[in-house]
Formats: C-alpha cells, structure tokens, sequence
C-alpha cells in the first residue's frame, strides 16, 4: 500500500565527453522491499538493476555531441513506483585534447580530419608462446598495442577454432588434436600485419578422468574372471544379482583381472576410474550368467495375442532369462520374425495379413521345446479424416444502451454470425445475418432484451452463446419518462454463485418497490418494500423475471421493464457469478515458460484460501482446456501444452460459502510472446543457466546454446549484505564461464542474455548464490570424496516437473535422512526418520524451476546427487 521512495539520483562528475562514461546511482527505499530500479535516457529504457547499489555504467555516443535527459524509476514488490527528477548532461565536441578516440579520429588524440597525425605505428607482436596443460592452453605475445586479434587454427582440419579480441596472455580450452595460432595488434582502427605461427599440441594423454574400457568376463564353473583396461590408479567394480536386483559386490578397490566364485543365477557388472577426488562415468552394464549344472529348461505358456489393426502384442508366460519368437505367414510358413527378447512379451508391427506365430525358452546356452503355434490377424491402420477445426461459441457478450440506441459486441473468431434478440415482454424474436463484422447497432423501444450469437465456420455451425440481457427505459427510447415525477430505477442487474442470488439496480429513492416472478422451473412469486438498491436471496433452478419502482413519500415512479435471468442450468459451465465482498486479485504475471509449459504467479491475500485457475488454447485447430480449483499457493506450473500456440489464462479468488471474486486473465495477445517459436528476427533467453561453487572464491555458471546465438553477456553482482562487487563480460559463443574473486560467504546474483544474429535478446531470470565458507562445503567438496559411498539409489525422472522418485538398491537399514537443498544451501525438505521400503517420493511442485541437490545420509556416510526442477 506504501509506495517506495528515490531518496537520490546522481551522476559521476564531468567533464563529459563524446565516447566516455558517466556513472549513474540511485537509492531507493520501500516499507517492504525493492524489487528493481530502471534507467532511463530520453525515455528509452537503457538499463534494469535488481540488487542494492542501484547503479548503472552509461557511454556516450563518441562520434558527435549529445544532449542527455536520465531519470531512473524504482519498484517495490507490490508494482508501485516512485519517479526520480529528470538530470540533463550535455557533452561536449570532439576535441583533439579530450584524450578519447572520438569523432573522425583514427587514434587517441591524432588522425582523422582535424588532429594530427597519428605517429605511433602498429607494430606485429613477436615471440608467440604456448603452455599446454591438460586440455586448457595458454597463448602469450609480446606487443605494445591494448587489444590483439587472435585465431586459431587446427592443422589437421585446417579449420579455424577461435577468431576474436584477446590480450596476452590468453588461456582456452580445447580437444585434442595439433593446432597454430596467429596474432596481430589493433592500434585504435589500426591492425598491424600478422605475426608468424605459434605451433602447439593438445595431448590426448592429458589428466583427465576415463571410464575403463574393453569390459569382458569368463567363466568356468563358479569361478567368474572380469577383466577392463583403463590408466586410472583405482578402479570401484559393482557386481549386481539381475533375478533380485542386489548389489552383491561392490568393491572400491577393484583390479583386472577381478576373480570371485559365484552361484548359478544371472548377474551383471559394471565399472567406473577413481582418479584420486575425481570419478569417470560408470560403464554400461555387463550380464552373464553361472551355472553348474543344466537346469530343466521348460516351455513357456499362456500363449496370447492383442492386436491393434497393424500393432501387435504377444505375451506369454516363463521363468527364464530369455527367449526366442518366431513370427510366419500363416499361409506360406514364410518366416517374418526370429528374434531373441529378455522380457516375456514383444511388441511388433506387421503388415495387413494372417499370421502364427511361437515362442521357446533360452537356459544358459540350451533351449526348450517349441510352444505350439497361435494365430493371429492384423488388419491395415484406418486413414485418419481431414482435421476439421472446432467451431467455438461467440463469447465475451457486451451491450450499451444510449437513448434508444442499443449497440451489441461480441468476441469470435468467425467471418459470419447468427444473431437473435428477443424482445422478452412480447417473446418477439428477431433474427440477423452479419457478414465480417462482430457488433451491431439499432434503434429500439421500450422493454427487457436479450440476445445471443452464434459462429458459422465455412460449413460447420457452433452452438449458440450464452444470452445477454439488457434494458431500453422510457428515457432512452425518448417516450420522456414515467408518468410520475419519481424517477424509474435504472441499470437492472444480477449476480450469481450457484442458487445465491444477488439482484441490484440503481436509483435515489429512499425505498423501492420489488416483484420477483418465476417463469420456470417452479412458481416462486416475490413482492416486498425494501430500503436499498439490492435485494438477496436464495432461488431454485428456473427462468426468473424482477422489476421495481421508486418510492417517494406517498408517491411511487413507474415500474422499471422486467429483466430476466437465469438460475442453474442457465450458467454456462465453468462460470461463477461474482460476489463484490470477495477480494480481488491485483496482478497475474508470466514467470516461467517453455515450449510446453507456463508458470505463473499471481498476488497472495491473507482474506483469499484458494484460487481457481483456467487455462485455455485460442484460435487453435486442437482446443485445450484445463481448470482446476482449491490451489492454495499462489504459483502453478502447467505442462503438455502445444507449442506455437497461443492461450488464455484466467484466475479467480475462491473466498469460501461458494463466493467468489472477480476474474483476472491474460489475454491471448498478450501470451503469443512466450508461447510462440521465437521468429527469425527473435533472440531467445538462455535456458540451463546453473551456477557451481568450486571454492570458496571461484565458482562456474554454465548455460544452454540460443537458436543464432553470436555472442552471450553474463553479469555477476553481489546482493545486499556483501561487498559491492559487479563483473561483466562479453563472450564469442562461449557457454560457460569460471570467476574466481568471490569473497567466501558472499552472497551473489548470476544471469546472461544472448546476442543474435538479427536482434538482441534479454537476461535470462537471475541466479541467486551463496558461496561456501570453507573447502568442504563446497559442492564439488560434496560430489568428491576420497572414495564412493555405498549408499546406491536412483532419482528419477531427472528433470522433473512435479515429482522425485528415490529407489534405493540392496539394505537400506542404515539409511537415516534425506534432505533436498536448493543451490543456496537452504534445507527445503528433510526426513529424519529410517525408511519403512526402498522407495520414496517428494512433491517438487512448489518449488521454483532450477538446480537442487538431493542428500542421503547413513551412520557412515553420505551421499549428494543433483536434481533439475523444470
């Protein structure tokens, strides 16, 4: 309710001149919070601060002078704003003694059609370095130019890795392989020539952590041998029992060859390298099997069928670990299928035809008998009809009255419409035909009305639309009023919410005369005095009509025309009537969208328990439409949505006794922006942006590619409560970016927008990060011990968008917590209690979309995996 205040707006002091900077500050304070601060220049949003000191870094156009109008605007958490007073800078020409390359100058100071000669030249950078460590190589030069253009090139490819600015020295990442580089000095608009090549290579033997490779077994009797070749120091070997799903070995130790004795059953192994704190991935998985002796190998059974015109599947039942089916023309035994399955059914697609088929069990080398043969017959895919868009009801009915003149609108996506009014006194209906038009205007008499409208679609037909009613008084249909100079109530109306009735009207009579007729439905007939301009009650499902005249001493006004409305089955489905005592909703704002889902925030009430929220296709050829009630938070993310679609959400506050407030949507233009593919000329927000501690001072933001992306901007701040700090960098296609001057337990905001092609795009939602005190608390610390836990479980799915499953494999007896953490440290979710089974779910749904972390702790031990909630 309070809005913020600017309690200042200055500027850094001049002189300023064409191609310098001015630094812009703002402070601003709130009853509750900040939550932004916008720059301005010449109404022109120049720049958008979100954390405290409000402050921005401006450059002046360098080649001629400017006038310059700054204000800044900030907000608080609730949308109000304060304004700042306007500051006018204006600077100077060009001047040859400003020290800054401006106007026509080729240097700083010199060249160009007004200064002297530049006499310094751009010399070539000699004595071109390389130091290669593992993959990362740093390049050096000597020159005495600020700025150097670099490219590198692979020798065997001939293709050029890197082109761009860079000063010496210059470390890179990069693969394998033999590459050259090349430099030359940029001297103000000045490039000397290119030096000479610099030959470096990046070896394919650098530290670097790999999986073990060339997994094998052999096996005689119960003696199991597994063997893998690799150049780590440590290898951790998982033995698993396939038939029970437990982990038997799991041995952090392990070396090739790796001999143990095991019993007849089937198994499967794995490997992955330990490289002192670092873990390669795991191998796939490897089955064998042990056995002694020939087990009886029996033929399966239960043989069926379920066909699907072309979809066909077969089951059947069996204990073994494999089987083989084979699939023949039932007319010329002509084999179609032989293939070997380790499930008990098989999935297939067969032409239109007769067919049998059989199926036999496979024990460890040998086979059982064949099954007998079952027939079965596919029948060919029906063609799918032409799509035939859906025909939608006119909806959004509107109508105003204006001394007879009555003008109707609706909203639609027709090029043709049916529309009938119905005159309700004399239940005169009239019929109109519009061609390309959604509103119509007439000259009418007195009485109660109601119309409704219907879409033609080429040759489909919607159904009609609701009714809207409304009223044409003595006064504007120019009959010059009642015969009493008492005025007639006006502006007829009612509201709705199930059976509660609301009947209101306008009027400066002390006391109003009411009739309350049931036309349908029932009989109820209601005639009373009352001393408002409303009236309440409660009514069963019918057609009703009301109409009241003005008391004025003893005398009376003319009775209004009725009006007429509906109870019950009247109401259009999904519709609730509104109660004005309910509150409303302030704002409905988009936070959060893909190319399938959306989320969004609206604002709490402390008098609102629930919402109901409806989101709904437009103008689309498949209609979506999902409405759900009692949401009690106040985010929902909603997922399975069509992309290049555009849609409607709307909200309504759900106070309790069926009342509700009024209905706050997003309109469909107003959604096309964040649901459409971006076009050609678009440059979309990065996606995946993540941020990793390393250290207590370094830490590395990671982000996905954008669709004609050149160049990314990140921007790393720090947050109230921590030393002011802000670092900002200009990337060539690079998705990935380490700081290492952080300040231990600083907390801190990272986001990075795109530079495309053909526009430029915005900074993606900010970050926020809290880096670790000490060593061990950092999240590398936490995925890096000096040896694997035992605890082995899976999290799935992963991405998730409303649900995490944990599967634990083996005992689970010392199992004691588990806690899910966001990015920052903070504990959302813990459990501290045994487990009762080895599976356990968290309900991730209000929770904001980003990078947590799931921990499981036992008596010895723990362990840390990341989870992504989108």
């Amino acid at each position: 309710k309070t809005p913020p205040t600017i309690n200042s707006f200055t500027t850094s002091a001049g002189p300023y001149i064409p191609g310098g900077t001015i630094t812009l500050s703002a402070t601003a304070t709130d009853d509750k919070s900040i939550s932004k601060v916008d720059f301005y220049n010449w109404g022109s949003l120049i720049n958008t601060d979100v954390s405290f000191p409000y402050s921005y870094v401006h450059t002046f156009t360098s080649s001629y002078a400017t006038e310059n109008r700054f204000w800044a605007i900030a907000y608080d958490n609730c949308g109000d704003t304060a304004t700042a007073a306007t500051i006018i800078i204006n600077t100077l020409l060009p001047k040859c003694n400003d020290g800054i390359q401006n106007g026509s100058e080729t240097g700083i100071d010199c060249g160009g059609s007004s200064c002297v000669a530049c006499a310094v030249t751009c010399a070539i950078p000699t004595s071109l370095s390389a130091s290669v460590s593992g993959s990362t190589v740093t390049l050096s030069w000597i020159g005495v130019a600020a700025l150097y253009h670099l490219e590198i090139e692979n020798t065997v490819t001939n293709q050029t890795v890197f082109s761009g600015y860079a000063t010496s020295p210059s470390a890179i990442n990069l693969v394998d392989g033999n590459y050259r580089f090349k430099v030359k000095s940029k001297c103000g608009y000045v490039f000397s020539d290119w030096s000479v090549y610099g030959y470096f290579t990046i070896s394919p033997y650098h530290y670097y952590c790999y999986p073990p490779a060339n997994l094998s077994h052999s096996i005689s009797g119960n003696t199991v041998s597994i063997s893998w070749t690799g150049t780590a120091p440590q290898y951790h070997l998982e033995i698993k029992n396939i038939s029970t799903n437990a982990i038997i070995v799991s041995n952090l130790n392990a070396s090739s060859p790796y001999i143990i004795n095991l019993s007849d059953g089937n198994y499967s192994f794995r490997v992955k390298s330990i490289c002192g704190s670092l873990y390669s991935d795991w191998c796939d998985w490897i089955s064998f099997y042990v056995h002694t002796s020939v087990p009886v190998c029996y033929t399966p059974t239960s043989l069926s069928s379920s066909i699907n015109y072309d979809q066909v599947h077969l089951s059947w039942y069996g204990n073994a670990s494999q089987y083989q089916v084979e699939i023949e023309d039932a007319h010329t035994y002509y084999n179609i299928v032989s293939v070997y399955t380790n499930n008990s059914y098989l999935n297939t697609t067969l032409n239109h035809g007769d067919y049998r088929w059989r199926v036999r069990c496979v024990c460890y080398g040998t086979f059982s008998e064949w099954s007998s043969w079952n027939t079965f017959t596919t029948l060919d895919w029906p063609p799918s009809p032409p799509p035939v868009a859906p025909c939608y009801p006119p909806h959004h009915l509107y109508s105003s009255v204006d001394h007879g003149k009555v003008s109707m609108a609706w909203s639609g996506s027709a090029t043709e419409y049916d529309l009938e009014v119905n005159h309700m006194e004399t239940q005169e209906t009239n019929s109109y035909k519009l061609l390309g038009t959604d509103h119509m205007s007439m000259n009418m008499g007195h009485g109660s009305y109601q119309f409704k409208v219907k879409c033609h679609c080429g040759s489909a037909t919607s159904a009609w639309s609701e009714t809207s009613s409304f009223i044409v008084t003595s006064d504007d249909a120019g009959s010059g009023g009642g015969g009493s100079s008492c005025e007639v109530p006006g502006q007829l109306s009612s509201t709705r919410v199930d059976q509660k009735t609301k009947i209101t009207w306008s009027g400066n009579a002390a006391a109003y005369n009411i009739e309350l007729n049931q036309l349908s439905g029932g009989d109820k007939s209601v005639q009373l005095d009352v001393n408002e301009a409303e009236y309440n009650t409660t009514l069963t499902d019918g057609t009703f009509q009301f109409r009241v005249n003005s008391q004025c001493g003893a005398g009376h006004s003319d009775w209004s025309p009725w009006f007429y409305f509906t109870v019950g089955a009247g109401l259009k489905s999904g519709t609730q009537s509104v109660d004005p005592t309910c509150p409303q909703i302030n704002w409905l704002n988009i936070i959060y969208t893909t190319d399938t889902s959306i989320a969004v925030n609206w604002s709490p009430s402390s008098a609102i328990g629930e919402y109901t929220l409806e989101i709904e296709s437009e103008f689309s050829a498949i209609h979506y439409s999902y409405k759900t009630s009692g949401v009690k938070d106040t985010i929902i993310r909603l997922g399975g949505l069509t992309p290049n679609t555009q849609y409607k959400i709307s909200l309504q506050s759900a106070c309790g006794d069926d009342r509700y407030g009024d209905l706050l949507s997003l309109e469909s233009n107003t959604l096309a922006k964040y649901i459409q593919y971006p076009g050609k000329t678009e440059c979309t927000v990065p996606s995946g942006t993540s941020v990793k501690t390393i250290s207590p001072t370094s830490a590395a933001f990671n982000w996905l590619a954008v669709s004609r992306g050149k160049t990314y901007s990140i921007d790393i701040s720090s947050q109230e409560g921590t030393a002011a700090y802000q670092q900002t960098k200009v990337l060539d296609n690079i998705l990935e970016y380490q700081s290492t001057d952080l300040i231990p337990g600083g907390s801190y905001i990272f986001k990075v927008k795109a530079a495309c092609t053909y526009a430029n795009g915005v900074y993606s939602m900010p970050i926020k990060f809290t880096m670790p005190t000490s060593t061990s608390n950092t999240v590398l610390g936490l995925e890096s011990r000096s040896a694997p836990s035992p605890i082995s479980f899976n999290i799935f799915p992963n991405p998730t968008h409303s649900i995490l499953n944990l599967r634990f494999e083996g005992s689970i007896d010392e199992i004691k917590k588990i806690q899910l953490t966001n990015i920052n440290g903070q504990l959302l979710f813990d459990q501290n209690k045994s487990l009762l089974n080895n599976s356990i779910s968290i309900a991730l749904d209000h929770y904001s979309p980003g990078i947590y972390f799931i921990k499981v702790v036992s008596n010895q031990t723990q362990v840390v995996k990341k989870v992504v909630i989108e």
